[in-house]
């Protein structure tokens, strides 16, 4: 008996999405006008998200708590050091998780406001006693630095120091956070981060204060590793980009330009390699 073929079904196309759509619509462009189109680019390197916001994270902390420790250090300001570090770095974390994917990015950004304005509305006397604390110490050195005979003296609501110093650092750690960020994850800026973490430590040099080492450390660790990490072009990481692309198309009317994503190895020898750098140069 002659067996009878199943008939051969056809593969089903791939519907493509808006963007898909588009995409091919400017590579059939590309190919009308130059004569050649540039298709996927793909490399062996995936971008692992959690790992590489991690990385920001950590980024993140040590500048932050790299400016603030070393500012009121220098003022010989008490603090809780357990509760101000495990602060700033969940405080880091939440905002460099905000790349995560779409979801997080669009109602991160609430929800870290809407944090921020509870932790400054029900701690507010904290924060405004340890702010007040701050340039009690900070209009003293002034004064002894210039011979002054004026002295001032804000009224601390709260007297105790240790922990009103620290809710003041938390309270600019959060907003530290937000501002680096957008600069170090967003756009790994060097000079935009310098210049918001390095500005304020004046108050001290200004007059011969010397921070910690340690905060000093930590801050040129960041410095060094956003500057690398901006130059080599290896950190891009958009909230919207699909899983498992290893490259990102930047079109502009000058031109088209590929950049590969972030490798979450790279990062990390270049974090690693920056706080030994930073180490061994101040020591």
């Amino acid at each position: 008996m002659a067996k009878t073929l199943a008939p051969v079904s056809k593969p089903k196309k791939k519907r493509l999405s808006r963007a898909e759509k588009a995409e091919a619509a400017r590579r059939a462009a590309e190919l009308e006008r130059y004569g050649f189109a540039i298709g996927d680019i793909s490399s062996a390197h995936r971008p692992n998200r959690f790992f590489l916001c991690l990385i920001r994270a950590l980024l993140i902390f040590m500048a932050s708590f790299g400016m603030i420790g070393a500012l009121v250090s220098s003022f010989g300001l008490p603090f809780s050091m357990p509760l101000t570090i495990l602060g700033l770095l969940v405080l880091s974390f939440l905002s460099a998780f905000l790349y995560y994917n779409r979801i997080s990015f669009y109602l991160g950004y609430i929800t870290v406001f809407a944090g921020f304005v509870f932790f400054s509305v029900n701690f507010y006397w904290y924060i405004n006693s340890g702010y007040q604390a701050f340039m009690n110490e900070v209009f003293n050195s002034y004064s002894d630095y210039f011979r002054l005979l004026s002295t001032r003296e804000a009224q601390e609501f709260i007297e105790d120091r240790y922990l009103t110093v620290t809710a003041a650092m938390i309270f600019m750690g959060w907003f530290y956070s937000i501002l680096l960020n957008i600069t170090i994850s967003g756009y790994m800026n060097l000079p935009a981060t310098f210049l918001i973490t390095f500005i304020p430590l004046q108050i001290a040099f200004y007059v011969d204060k010397v921070p910690p080492l340690p905060y000093l450390c930590l801050l040129l660790a960041s410095y060094i590793s956003v500057g690398v990490l901006g130059r080599s072009g290896r950190f891009t990481l958009p909230y919207r980009h699909e899983k498992g692309k290893t490259f990102n198309i930047q079109r502009s009317k000058k031109g088209n330009r590929y950049v590969y994503l972030a490798t979450s190895n790279g990062m990390l020898l270049v974090s690693v390699y920056s706080v030994l750098l930073s180490s061994v140069s101040l020591s």
